[in-house]
């Protein structure tokens, strides 16, 4: 395979943390294999017409916590003039998010975006995976209270998450009514649309799987425990992964996931499942690649570009 131009969408390479960040696991494979890397932020992004243009910076990273980025040169360029634009910004999943995947779709399949603009579109975490619920806790996606209080009243134990934030945040925990009407306020004043009120499942204590799918198939797998106390076990609110295995009902999941992955062509995804029970699809910007890498010595970001490199010589 020639060497590839590829360009990264992206939060600031600045600010990322380089032992822990899957963009950057990709970025140092990329770079290994002889492939040029350029970042943009989604807002350096503009169209003329059907051309799509950004105001990219070529980079060489380095797997140094001390200095990971030589910034070089930085011009406007044509993305279709690309091989490759890896969407790795980090939600809100708002509309400024599907904007960019409207955008993205001038230059897609010519140039490769992964994963694919109108995939990312159609498959929002929270609510992809109810397409899948009979591997999911019970659950209901609503807007008003009384709909949350009738669903509380079934289980008594309860998790409310808005549709679109990420990382953890504002996922309450509720217990009682009156946890439920304050914690259904709190989403619902930040985050105005329906949300997602769910059946707490108690062993998340023991942790919360995230499953890495490259081109369909499991790549790895790590466990994230939350913090003493705290029932979010996301590794930017406090969780720490460790290795793990997964159970029967983990690889029915996959089964089950796998065919439509591949069919979806998204190249890169992240479940979550907790005690045998999937509660998101992440196909965002999925994280968990470094801690794989660490924890089982393994190349995930080989794995990814050998599938992106595959894919390409098939076009």
């Amino acid at each position: 395979m020639m060497a590839l131009k590829i360009a990264v969408q992206m939060d600031p390479i600045e600010s990322i943390k380089v032992h822990g960040d899957s963009t950057f696991v990709l970025m140092l494979a990329a770079q290994a294999r002889g492939h040029s890397l350029y970042t943009y932020q989604p807002h350096d992004m503009y169209s003329e017409g059907q051309e799509l243009r950004a105001r990219v910076t070529a980079v060489t990273v380095h797997d140094n916590i001390n200095h990971h980025v030589t910034k070089q040169d930085t011009e406007i360029v044509d993305l279709s003039n690309m091989d490759v634009v890896l969407m790795r910004q980090d939600p809100p999943f708002d509309m400024n998010y599907l904007t960019y995947t409207y955008l993205l779709e001038n230059i897609h399949p010519r140039t490769l975006v992964i994963n694919p603009p109108n995939t990312v579109r159609d498959c929002p975490e929270k609510l992809f995976v109810t397409h899948f619920a009979q591997h999911m806790p019970d659950t209901r996606i609503c807007y008003t209270l009384d709909h949350c209080e009738a669903f509380f009243d079934l289980h008594q134990d309860v998790i409310l998450k808005p549709l679109y934030a990420h990382g953890g945040n504002d996922i309450l925990h509720a217990t009682n009514k009156d946890s439920l009407v304050s914690a259904y306020s709190h989403i619902t004043e930040k985050h105005p649309m329906p949300l997602m009120i769910q059946a707490f499942i108690e062993k998340v204590s023991e942790g919360d799987k995230r499953i890495i799918f490259i081109n369909g198939e499991v790549a790895g797998a790590i466990n994230r425990v939350p913090e003493k106390g705290n029932i979010l076990s996301n590794l930017v609110q406090g969780g720490s992964a460790e290795a793990t295995q997964l159970s029967e009902k983990d690889i029915a999941i996959c089964d089950t996931l796998s065919p439509i992955l591949k069919q979806k062509e998204l190249m890169l995804v992240g479940i979550d499942v907790i005690d045998g029970f999937l509660t998101e699809i992440n196909v965002t910007s999925p994280t968990g690649l470094w801690h794989i890498n660490q924890l089982y010595d393994k190349n995930t970001g080989a794995m990814f570009w050998d599938a992106v490199e595959q894919k390409l010589s098939n076009k």
